[in-house]
């Protein structure tokens, strides 16, 4: 479910959503918040490890989501649902 929000977050922000249409800028904010969207499944899938330290990782990324969701900002209550 991570990385296929990753993915959307990629397409509306690269694609979807920028203000003044697709440019370089777009293209690198959404990569850069899909890589973060993608930063907890990813790690788990490439390497195994211990379900806590999984539960570490989406803790902190729920954390950085609700931080940053006041003043409007649904990416960051997006980030909190996928921590």
């Amino acid at each position: 479910m991570g990385l296929l929000l990753a993915m959307g977050v990629l397409v509306w922000v690269a694609f979807l959503a920028p203000d003044d249409g697709v440019d370089a800028s777009s293209l690198q904010q959404g990569i850069g918040l899909a890589a973060t969207f993608a930063a907890v499944p990813a790690a788990l899938l490439l390497r195994p490890a211990e379900p806590w330290r999984g539960d570490s990782l989406g803790g902190a990324m729920a954390l950085a989501g609700f931080a940053t969701t006041f003043g409007g900002n649904l990416i960051g209550l997006l980030m909190a649902a996928a921590g």
